[in-house]
């Protein structure tokens, strides 16, 4: 039963609309979905000081493919690979040249075009492109956007 307080309020667990949030008292939150959502804070005094699956933190996104071997690659594949915890669950390294491709992008286009609405403070054409790939290949259901 939500809302839980653990570790004598330090840790609190909630949800909030479709959304389960984990918030700690030094501001880190992770926020998930049903929907294969995934969001994550951290506070800026962390700047620099992370690594993995989720980059550095330095504010240049060029140097977040840094591997657990400290190794820069360029391929999200290899990337995601080297952090890979090994365990009982199947986990496979990425698709490499056999990705799935959408043939008509019409109604994902569409149904991301939202996004474009944000061009006065960010460049959205990164996170239109990957809008419209995830739509389109969930078959434009709206509820992964």
């Amino acid at each position: 039963n939500l809302p839980i307080l653990l570790d004598s309020g330090r840790v609190s667990v909630y949800s909030s609309a479709q959304y389960i949030f984990v918030s700690t008292d030094f501001g880190l939150s992770v926020g998930y979905s049903s929907s294969w959502a995934v969001n994550l804070i951290v506070p800026a005094e962390y700047t620099g000081a992370t690594c993995g699956i989720c980059g550095n933190f330095n504010g240049q996104s060029n140097d977040d493919f840094m591997t657990s071997s400290g190794d820069l690659v360029r391929s999200a594949d290899q990337f995601g690979a080297s952090w890979k915890v090994e365990d009982e669950l199947p986990c496979n390294d990425g698709c490499g040249n056999n990705c799935p491709l959408c043939q008509d992008q019409t109604t994902s286009r569409s149904l991301c075009e939202i996004i474009s609405f944000c061009h006065v403070f960010v460049d959205p054409q990164a996170y239109f492109d990957d809008c419209v790939f995830d739509v389109c290949l969930s078959e434009n259901r709206n509820d992964v956007l």
